[in-house]
């Protein structure tokens, strides 16, 4: 068995560039990622491998549950948030704006396209992907860490943005899209993901560690 913790980032605000690449933990983002990596270092969690999306405030979430829990920082380019691939550029706003016309507007923001229905649907986007192919990027990611790990099994930390999470969890549990997030992340927090395999089968279980204990959903 693998399990997976699934982790938002902390708090973050924008920087000077104003792209989301350039989104910092605020103060108050540090101490949400020192509070949760306390607690997952007092539950003794011991993980083999911290995996973080390539994003500023993903990597300095990680980079802080890393001083608690003594693990390796892997970055990852598919657990990006949705719409953020043309933030990885390393240009300028203005560069990246010329570049991707069809993904940032003028003042370098994800363009948002609603599509015929009201709130989330396939033809919802956000910075030219829409929802299906941010649901094939994560359920993608899933199947590559199960792959990469189907022989080594352990504890693993995913730190990763709000809307990517939420899809990751949707494919894994083969849950139906709804026009609401299936999942809500506060800043820093966090859902225990247990992989089970047996004859080439997969299951998952989703533990929610919260104020009233443990919920399971199958």
């Amino acid at each position: 068995m693998t399990e997976l913790y699934l982790i938002r980032h902390g708090h973050a605000q924008g920087g000077p560039s104003g792209m989301d690449r350039d989104f910092f933990l605020t103060e108050l983002g540090q101490r949400q990622a020192h509070a949760l990596g306390k607690q997952l270092k007092a539950s003794q969690l011991k993980p083999r491998r911290i995996y973080s999306s390539k994003l500023t405030r993903a990597r300095q979430t990680a980079s802080i549950l890393r001083e608690y829990l003594d693990a390796p920082i892997v970055e990852r380019h598919d657990l990006i948030e949705h719409g953020t691939h043309a933030y990885l550029e390393d240009c300028s706003v203005e560069e990246a704006i010329r570049r991707y016309p069809e993904q940032l507007d003028r003042e370098g923001k994800c363009i948002y396209k609603q599509g015929p229905q009201p709130g989330l649907s396939w033809d919802f986007s956000c910075g030219g992907e829409d929802l299906r192919a941010l649901h094939a990027r994560a359920r993608g990611a899933f199947d590559s860490l199960l792959e990469e790990h189907r022989d080594e099994p352990g504890t693993f930390l995913v730190v990763a943005h709000g809307s990517f999470l939420s899809a990751f969890l949707t494919e894994v549990l083969g849950m139906p899209l709804r026009p609401v997030w299936n999942f809500n992340f506060d800043n820093c927090g966090c859902m225990r993901l247990k992989i089970h395999t047996e004859r080439a089968q997969v299951w998952a279980v989703l533990a929610v560690e919260g104020p009233v204990g443990e919920h399971t959903c199958h």
